[in-house]
């Protein structure tokens, strides 16, 4: 019983009843991505409402958006940015026994099947230099320096998509202006279906779209919290501490997480 393409979470990934084909319990799911097949008991075999990421953000990627939109970026992109490649199946993350911390583990050899950024290989390399599994309170004391340069590949990502041009307050080209128009309706769609639908609805490839805008609460779900931790823990670095702006940005509807840094999340 097919239940659903999922747009989004990588071509060719379609979710079935596991029951259905022989294999496993009823309403658990088999994932089949790019050949690989995965259970999960998580995902709802069935949804009152679905949205996909439009086609006119096609190549967008979550942590991005401060860039094209803000001219800017901060460390709500870096913590986006990690949450989409978890979504992926990059990177794992998860949080220890005594929910005081996070455990990030790089997962080595998947680069290479899918599309990863230079700024996403570099963040990923970074983490994967401190070891297998490396605790985020251990990162505190010396990555800053190195989301430098995270940020500055971040930064040619963008200009050589052609959204922004190679200007220091990053002046957006004509095709940039048209992809913030876009990256506005968005998000004001998102904000309405996560309002009608709640917050559980905003999942899988909605859910860092959802953290960039700062929709929300950070209590939910894990990853969500992770993010949040990511930005409490780094926002206040130095270079990455930015003012509000004078003038709201794009439709902004608060901070991405209001406990941290000001500035260090602004959408």
């Amino acid at each position: 019983m097919l239940v659903e393409l999922v747009h989004g979470a990588g071509e060719g990934c379609l979710e079935v009843d596991a029951e259905a084909v022989g294999h496993g319990t009823p309403g658990r799911a088999i994932r089949i991505f790019h050949g690989i097949i995965r259970f999960t008991d998580s995902y709802p075999l069935a949804r009152a409402a679905t949205m996909q990421i439009p086609a006119s953000l096609k190549g967008l990627k979550p942590g991005e958006i401060g860039l094209v939109v803000l001219g800017r970026v901060v460390m709500g992109d870096i913590a986006v940015t990690l949450v989409d490649l978890a979504q992926r199946d990059l990177l794992r993350v998860e949080e220890t026994d005594d929910d005081a911390d996070w455990l990030l583990s790089p997962l080595h050899g998947v680069s290479e099947r899918r599309a990863v950024a230079e700024y996403e290989t570099k963040l990923l390399e970074q983490l994967a230099g401190r070891g297998q599994v490396v605790r985020l309170s251990s990162l505190a004391a010396d990555l800053g320096q190195d989301l430098g340069k995270v940020r500055r590949a971040l930064e040619h990502e963008v200009v050589a998509q052609g959204w922004v041009r190679r200007l220091r307050h990053g002046q957006r080209t004509p095709k940039g202006q048209e992809l913030a128009r876009h990256v506005r309706s968005f998000q004001r769609e998102l904000r309405k279906f996560k309002s009608d639908e709640g917050e559980e609805a905003v999942g899988d490839t909605l859910l860092p779209f959802a953290l960039r805008f700062g929709f929300l609460s950070g209590d939910q779900p894990p990853l969500a919290r992770f993010a949040r931790d990511w930005v409490r823990t780094f926002g206040d670095l130095p270079g990455w501490r930015q003012a509000q702006p004078g003038r709201p940005a794009y439709d902004t509807y608060g901070p991405m997480f209001p406990e941290a840094p000001p500035g260090a999340g602004l959408v």
